[in-house]
């Protein structure tokens, strides 16, 4: 119930991928607030930082730069153990980290402000209920505390407990934790009008970010019945968009022989991908570019719907399936489902209406409430009526397939008058089919005018959520007398006969209370023991925090560790992209190298011919040289004989000189005595002339 002085009560829709609040105001009709950033969707995102802790839109912006360190998919935690099989297959998806904490609770790992620090799944979930609540006090100018929570409608008993500690530690007082499709029916129910008789089979489709879920309800004037759930916890509209992703990097590897399946840039393709599949929705085709997506390589290409729900096809058929299963769990034919309503912002895929209309022959599709906020308008709904903004009193039983002793449930109907009020409750029964078999009683207790609350029924019940089943006549008891008005008949027939049950029972419980006296000595004596176990398990608490606080210290070593590494790492992807340039360039010049050779080696062929013909040109000179050289020998031998004969003949003529010289000498010598003794005769002559000569000057 909602507190006074504690402003609006608000309904929030705790989605996997993306959350919404709602308010419904008095006088005025819901509204879906919108965050900062103007979206009315936030999403389910925790980004723990060096500086700061970040939520919703700002965290998901940066988890390609700090994967490690943003949560996301907490909901899928929430509420199970770490060795359950669904954790253990999911956990291997995630960049961040999750261990065993105590007791087997799921522990997230994350580094805060140079720290390392552990969260469960509730805590990060408050985070994101904490970011709602200040979203919704931002828009309505006062602080909130009031708020009715949705679940999904698989979620076990530990689940919805889990979700409701979560809101608890955001600061929130839970009125409420209720299922998606509860929630859904509250919306499209309320929606009628008032004093109108109608029943209906409501089929239910909810395909969101990473969950589809199908619910068939079941509607009259009065009240509502989830009675099948089935779905997929993992399909939605994840899967489609990751698809789209394998087809395009399939198409690139095609066309230039690169693999970018592990490119870094993944999530900047998958976010192309995903605003490419919401562009089909009320597009025919549409087109993807992403500049520079792999060594200065671009990639353009286009999408029809066509090819999309090809591509696809698998995973419609999928949602078909579980569609088909769910209307088999409970024995109904699709003929018997009046209305279908769309839940999710995957829903407003064409190709989703087209084969809901195909299998409900032709029936239409309720597409006039936005799907991605019916859920959250009706938590609105149900929150203010919890806190009296709204002249309504309702019953909604909630089932969950998964834990057959979850029973609650809240019955709805208009009244004419504001001075009466009904409290309703069913016993639940299980069939083998899955349908389930109601078995109702009520009646109307009113003291001066006012509705009798729970408060005055001495057992535990509470009108407003049935956790308990009904109470039946022997375990009630009469705790004051009543003065009741004059009333239509029926109420008053109904009223007297709780009266008299009260009354008959009274003496009943006085003899039953002395069990109940021995019953509390006996739980007083295992409180005793009780105490004792805990004052154990707290000292084993105290060994377990040293034990921690030195995992903590190597966990801080090996942080130091993988810091260094990851510094060594940058170093070495920045060398490598170096080294890709160089590389780059170095074929480059080898294949200029290579044009270069095989020109040479054309050029070398051509060479060649000439080549050859130059050397047998040469041979056949050679061998005209050789004969030449072979006659010049000849012509050599016969010259040397005659060298020989001509140097004979010069011996001889030397001979012959000689003797010749020395008959020359001896000639000579004669000579030059014969011309010594002219010499001499001449010279005496000459005196004698000169002589004479002096004699004929001396005369004269």
């Amino acid at each position: 119930m909602a507190r006074k002085g504690e402003g609006a009560a608000i309904g929030i829709d705790l989605g996997t991928t993306s959350s919404c609040v709602a308010v419904l105001q008095p006088g005025r009709c819901v509204e879906i607030i919108a965050n900062d950033n103007g979206s009315r969707r936030t999403p389910c995102c925790v980004a723990f930082t060096d500086t700061e802790l970040l939520i919703g839109d700002a965290a998901r912006n940066q988890i390609s730069m700090n994967p490690v360190n943003t949560v996301f998919d907490a909901k899928r935690l929430i509420g199970r153990k770490y060795s359950d099989p669904s954790v253990q297959s999911d956990k291997k998806l995630w960049p961040f980290k999750v261990i065993a904490g105590p007791c087997d609770k799921p522990m997230i790992v994350v580094t805060h402000k140079g720290e390392e620090k552990q969260y469960s799944p509730e805590e990060i979930s408050s985070l994101v209920l904490r970011k709602m609540k200040e979203i919704a006090e931002g828009y309505l100018g006062t602080p909130i505390r009031n708020a009715v929570v949705t679940a999904p409608a698989y979620f076990n008993e530990s689940q919805r407990q889990a979700t409701k500690d979560a809101a608890v530690i955001s600061g929130l007082n839970v009125m409420g934790i209720i299922s998606e499709p509860t929630a859904a029916a509250i919306a499209l129910g309320l929606g009628k009008k008032e004093g109108t008789c109608w029943k209906k089979n409501v089929l239910i489709f909810d395909l969101g970010g990473v969950t589809f879920d199908v619910s068939l309800v079941k509607i009259d004037e009065s009240s509502c019945e989830i009675i099948a759930v089935e779905g997929d916890p993992h399909l939605g509209g994840v899967d489609f968009n990751t698809i789209m992703v394998n087809h395009f990097v399939q198409e690139f590897k095609k066309k230039h022989k690169k693999d970018i399946s592990r490119n870094p840039k993944a999530l900047r393709r998958r976010t192309a991908c995903e605003r490419a599949k919401m562009m089909l929705s009320s597009h025919a085709e549409t087109t993807i570019v992403l500049d520079s997506l792999i060594q200065g390589i671009g990639f353009c290409s286009s999408m029809t719907r066509a090819l999309f729900e090809e591509l696809n096809k698998d995973l419609f058929g999928k949602c078909m399936d579980l569609v088909k299963k769910c209307l088999r769990d409970v024995g109904l034919d699709k003929r018997d489902v009046d209305d279908v309503v769309l839940v999710g912002g995957s829903t407003r895929i064409p190709k989703v209406q087209e084969l809901l209309q195909e299998f409900f022959e032709g029936k239409k599709v309720c597409t006039n409430l936005n799907p991605d906020e019916l859920v959250a308008s009706g938590a609105a709904l149900y929150a203010a009526f919890l806190s009296r903004n709204g002249n309504y009193k309702f019953e909604v039983p909630m089932w969950s397939r998964h834990n057959d002793n979850v029973k609650d449930g809240i019955e709805m109907s208009s009244t004419k008058s504001n001075t009466s009020s009904s409290s309703h409750s069913s016993d639940h029964k299980r069939k083998d089919n899955d349908t389930l078999d109601f078995s109702k009683k009520s009646f109307d207790c009113v003291l001066h005018g006012e509705a009798l609350t729970s408060s005055m029924l001495q057992g535990g019940v509470d009108f407003k959520e049935f956790a308990k089943g009904w109470m039946p006549p022997q375990d009630q008891q009469l705790l004051g007398s009543l003065k009741l008005p004059t009333l239509q008949e029926g109420i008053m027939r109904r009223s007297v006969e709780a009266l008299f049950w009260f009354m008959e029972l009274s003496e009943r419980n006085n003899q039953d209370m002395e069990l109940h006296l021995k019953r509390i000595s006996q739980l007083e004596q295992d409180n005793k023991d009780l105490v004792t176990n805990i004052q154990m398990k707290q000292q084993g608490m105290e060994d377990y925090k040293e034990q921690m606080n030195i995992w903590r210290e190597q966990a801080e070593a090996s942080r130091t560790e993988v810091l260094k590494s990851n510094r060594e790492m940058e170093s070495q992807r920045k060398r490598i992209v170096i080294l890709e340039k160089e590389n780059k360039s170095l074929l480059g010049k080898m294949d200029r190298k290579l044009r270069e050779v095989m020109e040479a080696k054309n050029s070398v062929a051509e060479g060649y011919n000439d080549q050859m013909k130059k050397l047998l040109e040469q041979d056949r000179a050679m061998e005209n040289q050789r004969k030449r050289i072979v006659q010049l020998e000849q012509d050599n031998r016969g010259l040397l004989l005659k060298m020989k004969l001509k140097q004979m003949e010069v011996k001889e003529a030397e001979r012959l000189a000689r003797t010749s010289a020395t008959e020359a000498v001896n000639a000579f010598k004669m000579s030059s005595d014969y011309n010594q003794g002219i010499e001499d005769a001449a010279r005496a002559r000459l005196e004698k002339i000169a002589s004479e000569l002096l004699k004929i000057g001396g005369g004269r």
